[in-house]
């Protein structure tokens, strides 16, 4: 499914400091995972050839818009299944 976290809202936008916690399995490292893949095109955990797909998906995407002095920008990832292998549309 889609998935959003806004760092400009309420309550995370005046914290300053915050903190990605919850329970084994909660998903804080998949959070992590899905910003590394859209801006590098690759997560740290995952060595080679591995693709984050599940298996009974026929694509997955990640993307992130972050803004910076010079401006606000969006970096994305995708993957689409084809018939034999997998597409990369980084």
């Amino acid at each position: 499914g889609e998935h959003e976290l806004n760092l400009c809202e309420e309550p995370l936008q005046s914290a300053g400091v915050f903190a990605i916690v919850g329970n084994t399995g909660a998903g804080k490292t998949t959070l992590l995972d899905a910003i590394t893949l859209a801006l590098y095109g690759k997560m740290a955990r995952y060595r080679g050839s591995v693709s984050p797909m599940n298996r009974g998906s026929a694509d997955c995407s990640a993307e992130v818009e972050f803004e910076t002095r010079s401006g606000i920008f969006r970096a994305t990832w995708s993957q689409k299944k084809t018939k034999k292998s997998v597409l990369c549309l980084c």
